[in-house]
C-alpha cells in the first residue's frame, strides 16, 4: 500500500511534464487512483479490525471454557458505611425534632403576646371610658400638638378644639 501510495505522488510530479492537453485528463485519472487508494487502505483497516475483534473473542471463551470454577466463598458485607449513614440520618431526625419543638414554642410565645396585648388594649379602652373621655380625645390632642409644632395658621380653630 505504501508503495502504491508513494508511486500515486510521483505520478503526481510527472503530470507537471505532459503537454497542458492531456494534464486536465491524466490528473483526474491520478486523483481516481488515489481515491481508490484511499478506500481500499480503510476496507483493509476495517477487515483487520474484526479479525482482531474475532480473535480476542475466541481467546475469551477459550479462557472461560478452560477455567476451573468453584463454589464461592464467605460473602462479607462492609456495613461501617451503612452504619455511619444511619446515625446520620438518625441525628437530622432529632435535629428536626428539636427545630420543630422550638418553632412551635416560638408560635406559642406569640399567641400568648397577642392575647396579652388585646386584654391590655381593652383594659386602656375601658379605663378611657371610665374617665368619661372620649377615644377620639386623645387623637385630636395630637393633632392638635402637631399643629402647634408646625406652626399653626388658625390658632383659633386650635383653642376651640382644646376646650371642647
Amino acid at each position: 500500500m505504501d508503495i502504491i501510495y508513494q508511486n500515486c505522488n510521483r505520478l503526481d510530479i510527472l503530470i507537471n511534464k505532459e503537454p497542458p492537453a492531456r494534464r486536465n485528463n491524466i490528473k483526474y485519472k491520478v486523483d481516481q487512483l488515489k481515491y481508490d487508494l484511499k478506500h481500499v487502505q480503510n476496507s483493509l483497516a476495517i477487515l483487520q479490525q474484526r479479525r482482531c475483534v474475532r480473535e480476542r473473542e475466541k481467546e475469551e471463551r477459550e479462557a472461560l471454557l478452560s477455567r476451573n470454577f468453584t463454589t464461592n466463598d464467605d460473602t462479607s458485607i462492609f456495613l461501617d458505611y451503612e452504619l455511619h449513614h444511619h446515625d446520620k440520618l438518625g441525628e437530622s431526625n432529632r435535629a428536626l425534632d428539636e427545630l420543630l419543638g422550638a418553632g412551635g414554642s416560638i408560635l406559642e410565645g406569640l399567641k400568648h403576646q397577642g392575647s396579652s396585648l388585646k386584654s391590655a388594649h381593652t383594659r386602656v379602652i375601658s379605663l378611657a371610658q371610665t374617665l368619661d373621655l372620649a377615644i377620639l380625645t386623645p387623637l385630636r390632642l395630637g393633632n392638635t400638638k402637631r399643629t402647634d409644632r408646625e406652626g399653626s395658621k388658625h390658632p383659633q380653630v386650635i383653642n376651640s378644639t382644646i376646650e371642647s
